[in-house]
Order: C-alpha cells, then sequence, then structure tokens
C-alpha cells in the first residue's frame, strides 16, 4: 500500500471518527441530577471536579462516589487541573489506589489534567499502565500554564511522555 493511499484512509478515518468531547464542571451539579449529554454530537463527556486525587473538597469527593455525570458513548473522570490540584508521588498512589472504584463507578477511563506537580516520567507510566490493564482510556490534558505554574521539568517530562510512550 503506498503512502498516498496511506494517507487518504487516514484523513477518511479522521472525518468518519470525528470527535466532540466537553467538561461537566461537577460543583455545578448533584448526583441526583440527571446525566448531562453536552452539546449535540458530543460523543465524550468528561466529569471535571478540578481536584488532585487526594483531595476532600465537595465536588471531588461526589464525583468520586457516583456513577458518572455525563451520558456519552464514553464518559471520563478528571484528575488533576490547576496549580496544587496536579500530580505528585502521592497523588499517583492514590491514584491507582482508586482505579477500581473508578471502573465500578461505571466511568470509561481517566482524564489526567496534568498541569503542576513533582511527579516523574516513571510516574506517570505507571499510573497510565495501571490505569489501562483495568480497560480504562487514558487521556491526558494540559494547560498552556502548565511549564510556568511547574517549571521546565513538567515540560520535559510531557515531551517525552508524548514523544517516547504513547
Amino acid at each position: 500500500m503506498d503512502i498516498t493511499y496511506q494517507i487518504v484512509i487516514f484523513l477518511i478515518l479522521i472525518i468518519v471518527l470525528s470527535i466532540l468531547g466537553y467538561y461537566l464542571w461537577a460543583w455545578e451539579r448533584h448526583p441526583n441530577d440527571p446525566p448531562a449529554t453536552g452539546e449535540k454530537g458530543a460523543n465524550i463527556g468528561i466529569t471535571f471536579a478540578g481536584a488532585s486525587a487526594t483531595s476532600n473538597n465537595g465536588a471531588w469527593l461526589e464525583v468520586l462516589n457516583n456513577p458518572p455525570q455525563t451520558n456519552n458513548n464514553i464518559n471520563l473522570i478528571s484528575i488533576g487541573g490547576g496549580a496544587g490540584n496536579s500530580f505528585n508521588p502521592s497523588d499517583i498512589n492514590t491514584t491507582i489506589s482508586l482505579i477500581p472504584k473508578i471502573k465500578k463507578n461505571g466511568y470509561d477511563g481517566i482524564c489526567f489534567d496534568i498541569e503542576s506537580g513533582n511527579a516523574t516520567k516513571e510516574d506517570y507510566i505507571k499510573v497510565f499502565k495501571a490505569t489501562k490493564e483495568a480497560g480504562l482510556l487514558v487521556m491526558v490534558t494540559l494547560s498552556y500554564f502548565a511549564s510556568t505554574w511547574a517549571g521546565p521539568l513538567l515540560s520535559t517530562i510531557i515531551n517525552d511522555l508524548v514523544q517516547n510512550v504513547f
């Protein structure tokens, strides 16, 4: 199969398999609210509490202890986000310990919102591997400001993960 044919197939797949997702802010909802579906055509819903795995904030605890607040083809729980709410080694270990609960609650995967913290590349590999081995999807997002908040080490880790792990 020549390269031109492969490129055409790839472009067709991109068009056919379009992804339309959204974040649902957990602090604006309650577990007894009907699940949200996002805008028309959305196929990925991410329940976002803006908290690390070790957080004790109310929105995170509600999200963690209830089924997904989204009702889409793929429903993810977001962990991390923002300065101080991201990943340190203790957050990585707590996330790994929560994977069975996340799966039992009906989530399809975890959206790792990596914006700060001092976890190493090996820590991320460990938590991504544990997530995948549990049959859950791994999604990674990061902020434009992540390198400013966390310094150059996080940028180096993210670049290395993207280029060599995924």
